[in-house]
Parts: C-alpha cells; sequence; structure tokens
C-alpha cells in the first residue's frame, strides 16, 4: 500500500506583509510617586483628541490607514475649541 506524501518541512506560506498602520491610541504619560512606583497618567486633553480621533475613523468608515491625520485633525479641532473658549 503506498505511503501518503506528507508535507516537507520546506513548505511553507507567504505571510501577509506587515501592516503600517500606526494605533490612534495615544500613549499615557508616566509619572513617579513620592515612594518611586511609576505609574500610568493620562491627561485629559489626550484622552478627548484620542476620542475625537477615534469618532474621525468611525467617520471614515473604520478604514486604517490615517491614524496619524485622524488625530492631528482631533488635536486641531479641539485647541481651537479651547482657544475660543478663552478668548
Amino acid at each position: 500500500m503506498p505511503r501518503k506524501k506528507e508535507p516537507s518541512s520546506a513548505t511553507f506560506t507567504a505571510a501577509a506583509p506587515a501592516s503600517k498602520v500606526t494605533s490612534i491610541e495615544s500613549r499615557p504619560a508616566t509619572a513617579t510617586h513620592s515612594n518611586g512606583d511609576v505609574a500610568n497618567v493620562q491627561h485629559p486633553i489626550e484622552e478627548r483628541i484620542r476620542q475625537r480621533a477615534y469618532e474621525l475613523y468611525e467617520q471614515r468608515g473604520r478604514f486604517d490607514g490615517a491614524a496619524d491625520q485622524d488625530w492631528l485633525r482631533a488635536e486641531a479641532e479641539l485647541r481651537a475649541t479651547a482657544g475660543k473658549r478663552s478668548a
């Protein structure tokens, strides 16, 4: 009875190219407590920018690849709004 041909260990499948998409999540700043422990601190403005950038992402139909543009647009919108309030 003939043996089943088994795939050789040299066989491989091509992997998809690595994505160049950047996450729209902001990285929290770090703070050091008096006891030396490091804690993650999320600045309120960064959180609002992150939320607005995500809204822009959703408005674009959740297509990846424009995280930087979403972040910059959200930042500009929120800073402009904050500037009008303080004037």
